[in-house]
C-alpha cells in the first residue's frame, strides 16, 4: 500500500523542496487508515481537508491564482512569467479519453524550454478516481508522447499544448482537480520548477456518429421531426439549412447542420418531414470501429477486421454505412463517408 500511494507522489508532479512536506502529508494519510478517498486523495494532491490550506506548503511556495471561466488556475513553485491564457477539455461522445486544451502566454522578456512529461501530471474526479495515463502534446498537432517532453516559448508570445488523460470514467462531466508539473530551462541551463494546478474543469463533449444518430451534448437522431430540431446544440451545430433535391426521380430534402460557418453533418429526408439518414462527410463528426474512433479521411489499419465488407467494396459496422475511396499515392482505402441509417445488406 505504501509503495503504490508513494508512485501516486511522484505522479502528482511535484518537485524539489515539496518533497518533504507531500511525504509528511502522506505519512499522516496512511496512519489515518479510517479516511476517506477524498481524504486521501486530497493529502496527495495537497489540499487538506478542512481546506485550510490549498498548497503543498503556503510558507515556502509561491503560489498565483486566477480564474478561467469556470477554472481556478494556481501557479505552484517557480514560474518565469508564463501563464495559462485559456483552458477547455473535450471528449468525444463514448470515448475514455479526455483532452485538455491550453495556451500559454510567455510575459517575461526572455525565451524558455518547458519540459513536463504524464507522469508528472493527475487528474482527479468528484469520486476520487486518479487518471495518471496518457500523454502531452506540445506541438499542438494531436501526436501525444507519454516521455518527456519539451517547448520553446519565445518573449512575448501564446503557444498551444494538449494534455491527454485516458481511461476516464464515460459519466464524468468535469475533473475536481488537474496538475501538471513542469520545469524551466534557459540559455545558461537555469532552471526552475513548478506545478499548474486547475481546480473544477468542465468536460464538453464532442459528437459522434452511431446507427441511430448523432450525439453529443444534445443529439440528432434518425426519425427526428425536421421541424423539431432544436436551432443549436452546443458543439455539434448552431445553424442549419435546408434544401431540396432528385434522385431517380423522387424528391427529397437535404439539411445540412453548421458549426461555425463549417459543414459538420448533414440529414436526409425521403418523406419531406423526418430526418431519414444521417451522411458524415467532414472530419468534425467522429465514428467509432473496433475500440477506436475515426474521422473522415482516416484509415482503419488493423480495424477493418471488425467490418463486413460489400460488393461495393464499402464496409459496414453496427448499422454504419462506411464509403471507402483509394487514396492514388497508397495501397489504404480511406473512409470518405459514413451514413447511419441506410441498410447495411
Amino acid at each position: 500500500m505504501k509503495k503504490i500511494l508513494i508512485a501516486l507522489i511522484l505522479i502528482a508532479g511535484v518537485h524539489g523542496q515539496t518533497n518533504a512536506q507531500f511525504f509528511k502529508k502522506l505519512g499522516n494519510a496512511i496512519e489515518k487508515a479510517s479516511k476517506t478517498v477524498d481524504d486521501v486523495t486530497n493529502a496527495i494532491l495537497g489540499e487538506d481537508s478542512n481546506n485550510s490550506s490549498n498548497t503543498p506548503n503556503n510558507k515556502k511556495q509561491k503560489t498565483k491564482s486566477y480564474q478561467l471561466g469556470d477554472t481556478k488556475v494556481s501557479i505552484i513553485g517557480e514560474n518565469p512569467g508564463v501563464s495559462m491564457t485559456s483552458l477547455h477539455a473535450t471528449r468525444v461522445y463514448g470515448s475514455k479519453d479526455v483532452i485538455l486544451h491550453m495556451q500559454f502566454y510567455n510575459s517575461s522578456d526572455e525565451s524558455w524550454k518547458i519540459y513536463s512529461d504524464i507522469d508528472y501530471c493527475v487528474a482527479v474526479d468528484d469520486n476520487g478516481n486518479q487518471f495518471t495515463k496518457g500523454g502531452l502534446d506540445m506541438e499542438n498537432d494531436n501526436t501525444f508522447s507519454s516521455d518527456r517532453t519539451s517547448m520553446t516559448i519565445l518573449d512575448d508570445t501564446k503557444l498551444n499544448m494538449n494534455l491527454l488523460f485516458n481511461y476516464v470514467n464515460l459519466d464524468d462531466t468535469k475533473f475536481k482537480r488537474v496538475e501538471m508539473g513542469y520545469y524551466y530551462l534557459d540559455h545558461d541551463y537555469n532552471t526552475l520548477h513548478g506545478t499548474f494546478r486547475m481546480d473544477n474543469v468542465p468536460i464538453t463533449l464532442l459528437p459522434s456518429l452511431k446507427s441511430d444518430g448523432v450525439y453529443g451534448e444534445g443529439k440528432v437522431l434518425i426519425g427526428s421531426a425536421i421541424a423539431n430540431l432544436p436551432q443549436a446544440i452546443p458543439y455539434m451545430y448552431d445553424n442549419y439549412t435546408i434544401s431540396k433535391f432528385t434522385n431517380d426521380g423522387k424528391n427529397y430534402m437535404l439539411i445540412t447542420f453548421t458549426l461555425g460557418g463549417e459543414v459538420m453533418f448533414k440529414g436526409i429526408s425521403a418523406d419531406q418531414t423526418t430526418i431519414s439518414y444521417i451522411c458524415v462527410d467532414t472530419p468534425h463528426v467522429q465514428f467509432k470501429v473496433g475500440e477506436n474512433f475515426y474521422k473522415i479521411d482516416n484509415y482503419l489499419y488493423q480495424d477493418d477486421k471488425f467490418c463486413t465488407p460489400n460488393a461495393n467494396g464499402d464496409l459496414t459496422f453496427k448499422g454504419l454505412l462506411l464509403k471507402r475511396e483509394k487514396s492514388p499515392v497508397t495501397y489504404h482505402e480511406e473512409i470518405k463517408r459514413v451514413f447511419a441509417g441506410l441498410s447495411t445488406k
